[in-house]
C-alpha cells in the first residue's frame, strides 16, 4: 500500500538527519576541505572534470562479472510540488545552518527545487567495508563506500583496486555540479542491500568556542549508523527524485546532486566525445544525457555531426586506436626484457635493444603501406616487499589515413586504461608533430603498470607528477627510482620510438643531408682547391720554442643581427640591430637547431626534417627584406637597414640554438 505524504514525512523527520563531527581543538588537527581547493586551482573547468570523473569512477567500479557495458544515466529533474515539502525536510534548516555559518550560502539563499539524477548501471555499486578499522587488511580489501564518503587524498589505494581514481579526490569534480556541494548516494551492492547516505562538503570547518570546532564535512543518513534502507525508504527517495526502481540484481548506485546548476547537454556531450568514445565504440560504454542515448551503433554518427568539437583528434585517429587496442592489423616488435635503466635516457631506441632483429627502413616501409606498427616495452616493476614483476604497454604508430580530412596534422594520444592523459600530449609526442602524416598511440592495458602509474596521476587524470608519491608512505608498494623510471620509460616511449624510425629513414639516403645544406656542397667545392704547403719553422738548436710570427687578429665585429625566441609561444624573432648598415647584395643565412641536453651530441648534426620545417612554418611578419626558407635554414635578403622576421608555428616547450652567416661584398661575418 502506498504511503502518504504526511507517512513520507513521518519516516524522514523520524529516520534521518544532517550532523557534522564537533572535535576538540586540542585533541584533533583541523582538516582543511582540499579537494574544493584543488579542483578550482585546475584549468578546466567544471563541465569537464564532471564527465571525466564520472564515467571513469563508472568504468572503474564495472561489474566483470556481467556480459553488459556498463551504463550512465544523467538527467535533471525538478521536485514535483507535492513533494517540494519532503525535499525541505531534506535540505532542512540544520545543513542550511552549516553552509550558512561556512559561508556557503546567504540567508536569502532560496531553494531551486532542482537536482541532477546519476545512475550507473553495469556497476558492483558503492561496496566495501561500512567501518574503517584503520586495519591493513581493511586496505588491501578496498572499501568503494570508504573512498567515496570518508577518504581525503590517500595515497594508499589506486583506482584500479579502489575504483575511484588514485588521489581520490576527483570524486568532488561530480559534487561541483550542485550549487551547495550537496550529494546523496544509495546504492545497491551484491547481496541485494541498498546502502544510502548522504554528503555536504563545507568551504571550511567552523569554531564553536575557543576549544571545539565543527568540521567541514556534514552527513545525512539514518540515526544510529544504520546505512541501509528499507523497501519504504527507497520508495520515498525514488519518489522524490524520480528513480526508476532497480530490479533484484540491478546493482549500481544513484547519485542525487541537490540544487543542481543548470545542466548543459551540449557541452556534456562535447566531452563525452572528446574523453570516452573509444569504450563507446568499444561496447563497454552507454550513456543516456536526459532522453538522449549514445551507444557503439550510434557514436560514429554522433562524432560526424560533431566533428568540429573533437579537439587535436580526428574519427579516423579514433578508429586507428580503435584498431591498436583490438591487435587488428599489427605487425608487433617487442624490446628485451631487464634492460637496464641507464639504456632508456638514451634520445632514441636502439637495434640492439629488439628481442628480434629489426630494420628500421622496413618498419617505416610498414607504416607507409598503412599496417600498425606495435612496439612493445616490458619494464620491470619492482616492489618493496615482493618480488618483481617484468610487465608491459605498447607503442602504436601508422601512417594517417588519407580519409582524414581534419587539419591536426600528426595525431598521438597517451591512454591508461581508457583514461586519456591530454595534458601529457606536448611533451610526449615532440617526435610525431614533427611531420604531419603520423598517427601514434601509448597504450598502457596491464593491471599493473597501470596502478603503478595511478600513483603519479593528478586528483583531474590528465598528467603525471613526479613528486607526486611519497614513497616513504608503507602503502605505496612500489621502490622510489624504478616507480620513477617507469614512469618516465612510459612518457618517453614514443618520442624514443619515433625517432629511432626517423632517423633510420634519414641514414638509408646518405644524400639527403646534402640536400638539406647546400652551402656546405658550396663549402666541399673550395676544399677541393690545392692547399698551400705551410712554412717550414726552423727549430732552434738549444731547444727552445721557436719563436712564432706576430698575428693581427681583425677586431670583432658588432653584432647585424639579433635572434629571439618568445617564451610562450616558441615564435623566432630575427631583426636587424643598430650596427647594421644595409649593402646591395647583402644577405644573412641563418641555421636553426633544437637544443639538446648537454652531453648527448651537437644539435647542429642532430637535426633532421622531422624536428621542424620553416618551410610549414607561418612567417608572421616579414618587414624590410624577402626570405627564403628551406628545413632549418633561412637566407634573408634585406632591402633596407632595419628588418624583421618572425616565424610561427614551432615548439613552443622547445628551446632553440642559432648560427648565421652575413655574406657582403664588404666582410663575411659568422657567430655561432
Amino acid at each position: 500500500m502506498a504511503l502518504d505524504k504526511n507517512e513520507k514525512l513521518n519516516i524522514l523527520t523520524k529516520n534521518f538527519n544532517w550532523f557534522s563531527p564537533v572535535r576538540d581543538t586540542r585533541d584533533t588537527v583541523k582538516r582543511a576541505p582540499l579537494e574544493k581547493q584543488n579542483f578550482r586551482a585546475d584549468n578546466v573547468d567544471n563541465t569537464e572534470n564532471f564527465v571525466r570523473e564520472l564515467i571513469q569512477n563508472a568504468l572503474d567500479a564495472n561489474d566483470k562479472s556481467s556480459p553488459k557495458p556498463v551504463s550512465v544515466k544523467i538527467k535533471t529533474i525538478f521536485i514535483k510540488d507535492e513533494n517540494q515539502t519532503l525535499y525541505n525536510n531534506i535540505f532542512s534548516k540544520t545543513i542550511r545552518g552549516f553552509l550558512e555559518d561556512s559561508k556557503d550560502i546567504k540567508k536569502s539563499y532560496k531553494h531551486s527545487y532542482k537536482a541532477l539524477i546519476i545512475s550507473d548501471f553495469g556497476t558492483t555499486g558503492l561496496d566495501g567495508d561500512i567501518y574503517d578499522s584503520g586495519e591493513d587488511a581493511t586496505e588491501e580489501k578496498g572499501s568503494n563506500w570508504l573512498k567515496y564518503f570518508h577518504s581525503v587524498g590517500k595515497g594508499s589505494g589506486t583506482s584500479k583496486v579502489y575504483g575511484l581514481g588514485s588521489a581520490n579526490q576527483g570524486k568532488v569534480a561530480i559534487w561541483a555540479l550542485s550549487r551547495v556541494w550537496c550529494i546523496l548516494g544509495m546504492s545497491k551492492i551484491s547481496g541485494g542491500a541498498t546502502r544510502f547516505q548522504g554528503k555536504c562538503l563545507l568551504s571550511d570547518n567552523v569554531n564553536l568556542s575557543n576549544t571545539t570546532f565543527r568540521e567541514c564535512d556534514a552527513f545525512y543518513r539514518k540515526h544510529d549508523y544504520e546505512f541501509n534502507l528499507d523497501e519504504e525508504e527507497i520508495s520515498i527517495f525514488n519518489d522524490i527524485f524520480q528513480i526508476k526502481k532497480r530490479e533484484k540484481f540491478e546493482l549500481g548506485t544513484d547519485f542525487i546532486l541537490l540544487e543542481a546548476h543548470d545542466f548543459e547537454e551540449e557541452r556534456v556531450l562535447h566531452s563525452i566525445i572528446q574523453n570516452w568514445s573509444i569504450p563507446i565504440f568499444e561496447g563497454k560504454l552507454e550513456i543516456d544525457i536526459n532522453g538522449f542515448f549514445i551507444n557503439k551503433f550510434n557514436i560514429e554518427n554522433i562524432i560526424q555531426d560533431n566533428h568540429k568539437n573533437l579537439k587535436n583528434i580526428s574519427l579516423e585517429f579514433l578508429k586507428f586506436c580503435l584498431r591498436s587496442r583490438a591487435g587488428e592489423n599489427i605487425i608487433k616488435y617487442k624490446l628485451k626484457r631487464d634492460l637496464p635503466d641507464k639504456v632508456f635516457e638514451e634520445r632514441t631506441l636502439r637495434k640492439e635493444l629488439f628481442e628480434n632483429e629489426v630494420i628500421e627502413k622496413d618498419l617505416m616501409d610498414k607504416i607507409f603501406d598503412n599496417k600498425i606498427v606495435e612496439i612493445e616495452f616490458q619494464p620491470t616493476i619492482r616492489y618493496k616487499n615482493k618480488r618483481e614483476f617484468i610487465d608491459r604497454f605498447s607503442v602504436f604508430i601508422t601512417r594517417k589515413s588519407p580519409k582524414d580530412n581534419s587539419e591536426n596534422g600528426s595525431q598521438g594520444l597517451m591512454m591508461r586504461m581508457e583514461q586519456i592523459l591530454w595534458d601529457e600530449h606536448s611533451f610526449c609526442f615532440q617526435a610525431a608533430k614533427t611531420r604531419d602524416d603520423i598517427y601514434v598511440l601509448i597504450a598502457g592495458r596491464s593491471p599493473r603498470i597501470c596502478d603503478l602509474l595511478t600513483h603519479f596521476e593528478v586528483p583531474t587524470h590528465r598528467k603525471f607528477l613526479e613528486k607526486l608519491p611519497d614513497f616513504n608512505n608503507e602503502n605505496i608498494p612500489y621502490t622510489k627510482n624504478n616507480a620513477i623510471n617507469n614512469l618516465r620509460l612510459f612518457k618517453k616511449s614514443a618520442n624514443k620510438t619515433l625517432y629511432f624510425l626517423f632517423d633510420g629513414e634519414i641514414k638509408e639516403d646518405p644524400s639527403f643531408l646534402h640536400s638539406l645544406f647546400p652551402d656546405d656542397l658550396f663549402n666541399n667545392e673550395k676544399s677541393k682547391k690545392k692547399k698551400k704547403k705551410p712554412k717550414d719553422i726552423t727549430i732552434p738548436v738549444d731547444g727552445t720554442d721557436p719563436a712564432l710570427p706576430p698575428v693581427d687578429l681583425p677586431p670583432s665585429l658588432p653584432k647585424a643581427i639579433r635572434i629571439d625566441q618568445e617564451e610562450a609561444t616558441g615564435n623566432i624573432k630575427i631583426s636587424s640591430t643598430n650596427n647594421y648598415v644595409f649593402n646591395e647584395g647583402d644577405k644573412f643565412i641563418i641555421t636553426l637547431a633544437a637544443d639538446c641536453p648537454e652531453g648527448t651530441g651537437n644539435p647542429f648534426s642532430e637535426y633532421t626534417r622531422y624536428d621542424f620545417d620553416l618551410r610549414k612554418c607561418t612567417v608572421a611578419v616579414e618587414d624590410g627584406c624577402l626570405i627564403e626558407a628551406n628545413f632549418n635554414k633561412v637566407e634573408i635578403n634585406p632591402f633596407t637597414s632595419s628588418f624583421k622576421v618572425i616565424f610561427e608555428g614551432l615548439h613552443p616547450h622547445w628551446d632553440y640554438v642559432h648560427r648565421y652567416r652575413m655574406i657582403t661584398k664588404k666582410i663575411d661575418e659568422e657567430d655561432d
